[in-house]
């Protein structure tokens, strides 16, 4: 989202760039330069605005209701520890999400204990390692819910747990929506894009997604206990199959090798999704 967009949309945003050095305010001539200090400043309701670059930074505890959004997918949230606790509605929306973190059973985000709802809405999420357990985690049986969409996931990862969601042996988490995303392993040997479902009352959805493997061996979720929406996907390179108007082949992409994931004019996704 571009500055003005912001500033009209989010007119009390509270700014973040780690880059800054002088007299702190919150304002956008006046950003904090730690993500502590924003989070403390901004109301529950409000909004955190992040400045273009990669803020390294050890991010905080969200226990409260509140929108982090980015200048775009150059504005960089980037954790080099494990797991952002986050136990309120949350909106991250159009910035960039990275995780350095080399140690076992990491995560970016766990959805801790409580009923509310994660949304990421046009974000880019990637890592660098291949010890990542699923970049998202529930916990200790969280009933937090989770809505993603028009979001691109870069992952390398070696688990059996779920590459973008992990939750087979740690947590589960409540209903969860994939809507408009780009999922691609680029390293690793993850069994599974999304884990597990552990409550039989949960609805897991995914829709117009495009699901591309690393190994050809992926499937959705290493197991399900609720109720599973899976239409009008493209899968390829992978071990899924079934789901209702499903494309199986290439999506084509324009180059995804630099992080080009338009689609080309003759690519069998186009068309292939549905609006209900």
């Amino acid at each position: 989202m571009d500055i003005q967009t912001i500033q009209s949309t989010y007119p009390s945003a509270i700014w973040f760039d780690s880059s800054y050095s002088g007299t702190e305010s919150g304002t956008f001539a006046q950003p904090y330069n730690t993500f502590t200090e924003a989070f403390t400043a901004v109301s529950s309701g409000g909004a955190i605005a992040v400045k273009s670059g990669t803020h390294q930074d050890n991010l905080v505890n969200l226990n409260k209701s509140i929108t982090i959004v980015g200048t775009g997918h150059d504005a960089i949230l980037e954790k080099a520890a494990d797991g952002i606790s986050i136990t309120a509605d949350v909106t991250f929306l159009d910035l960039g999400l990275k995780t350095t973190f080399s140690g076992s059973g990491s995560n970016f985000m766990v959805l801790s204990l409580g009923t509310y709802t994660v949304t990421i809405k046009g974000c880019k999420l990637y890592n660098t390692n291949s010890a990542l357990e699923g970049f998202i985690s529930g916990y200790n049986n969280a009933s937090g819910n989770l809505s993603v969409s028009n979001s691109i996931f870069e992952l390398q990862t070696t688990t059996s747990l779920g590459a973008v969601l992990r939750t087979w042996n740690y947590g589960s988490l409540g209903d969860i929506t994939f809507n408009n995303c780009t999922i691609k392993l680029t390293g690793g040997t993850s069994t599974s894009f999304l884990g597990a479902i552990k409550y039989a009352t949960s609805v897991s959805t995914t829709k117009n997604c495009i699901f591309v493997g690393n190994t050809g061996s992926e499937t959705i979720y290493t197991s399900t206990t609720g109720t599973v929406v899976d239409s009008n996907n493209c899968y390829h390179n992978t071990a899924h199959s079934g789901g209702t108007n499903n494309v199986f082949s290439d999506p084509l992409f324009v180059d995804s090798t630099t992080g080009d994931y338009r689609l080309r004019p003759s690519s069998p996704c186009i068309n292939a999704g549905t609006a209900s």
